[in-house]
């Protein structure tokens, strides 16, 4: 499987303002650490379950390899949020952020949708990740994005599997 092999694109219209989803690139470097540093350390510790009170030059890297994953631009060019998936065991581990000022704009659904759209492309069937259990707007954001999901908890961790067709568009 090639990641993200196939072109979608994603538009809504927030309260804020348009976003569109695209592929992330390695050009994408300087607007993802500004994404994350407008994040809030929470948000950060949220979506990579460790402090991270400063930005790395690897994690970047990473995070804007080619065929990595999939980015939320408004219409002012700044990247707002990103999701990303890699293979886990046969299934696609995906993880999403949405820069606190855009949470609970549609922002985070419209990723969920693109980064499954990719992984399905790419052979997946199946979606794994892991939340915090006590993160709630996490947890009811996985339920309303991802009917049908199941759940193992252990400890502080809720692992979810989920049939990728079943993510609502």
């Amino acid at each position: 499987m090639t990641p993200l092999t196939a072109a979608f694109a994603h538009a809504i219209t927030t309260t804020l303002l348009p976003v569109v989803t695209r592929a992330v690139a390695p050009t994408d470097m300087a607007e993802m650490r500004a994404m994350l540093e407008r994040s809030s350390s929470e948000t950060r510790y949220r979506r990579f379950m460790v402090p991270m009170p400063r930005i790395g030059d690897a994690l970047l890297r990473r995070l804007t390899a080619a065929g990595s994953g999939a980015v939320a631009v408004a219409l002012d060019g700044r990247i707002v949020g990103a999701a990303h998936y890699g293979d886990l065991d046969g299934d696609a581990e995906i993880a999403v952020i949405v820069e606190d000022g855009w949470q609970r704009h549609g922002v985070g659904r419209v990723l969920m949708r693109d980064i499954a759209d990719r992984a399905h492309a790419d052979g997946y069937a199946t979606a794994t990740g892991c939340i915090l259990r006590d993160n709630r707007a996490a947890n009811r954001f996985l339920d309303a994005t991802a009917p049908g999901a199941r759940s193992v908890y252990d400890g502080p961790y809720r692992t979810f599997f989920v049939d990728l067709s079943l993510i609502p568009g």
